[in-house]
């Protein structure tokens, strides 16, 4: 399959003329075949969107780059939507609302804004922090590090 978008329209052109001309005929087969093409039709669209947008991450990778943040209400739960690069692709992911986390987040992007990326980690699973509520699971750092930690000899 093609991926992109002259493919998708080219497609649609062929199902939408050749069902027309189908469905506007004498013989009930061919009503029934131009449905069958048009949610063919249909599959094939979701199908090729999906590998253009990506599919959503409804949990948060341990390490990320931070490219952004949303604070969601969905069913009166509150959820922090972060816009991410996990070093593979960019996506979205979501975690569980905590005010912490969200003070982080607005410092974090106030440093993207400057130009200046943020490492994110997320250590919802960390057993130390389920014991201590005072720590924040999304902690960011400055990056990249190595301006922090210089190679020796440079």
């Amino acid at each position: 399959m093609i991926y992109d978008s002259l493919s998708l329209l080219l497609m649609w052109v062929a199902a939408g003329t050749l069902s027309s001309i189908l469905f506007f005929s004498k013989r009930n087969i061919l009503k029934s075949i131009s449905v069958a093409i048009l949610f063919g039709s249909i599959y094939y669209t979701f199908i090729l969107t999906k590998e253009w947008i990506g599919r959503p991450r409804y949990e948060m990778p341990e390490t990320f780059v931070l490219k952004g943040y949303d604070v969601t209400t969905i069913e009166n739960t509150r959820y922090i939507t972060v816009w991410l690069n996990d070093g593979v692709d960019d996506l979205l992911a979501r975690a569980p609302y905590d005010e912490k986390s969200e003070n982080n987040l607005k410092k974090a992007m106030e440093k993207v804004k400057k130009g200046e990326p943020q490492k994110g980690e997320y250590k919802q699973k960390n057993k130390e922090l389920r014991d201590n509520s005072s720590k924040s699971p999304m902690i960011f750092y400055d990056f990249p590090i190595q301006k922090v930690f210089p190679k020796s000899g440079s």
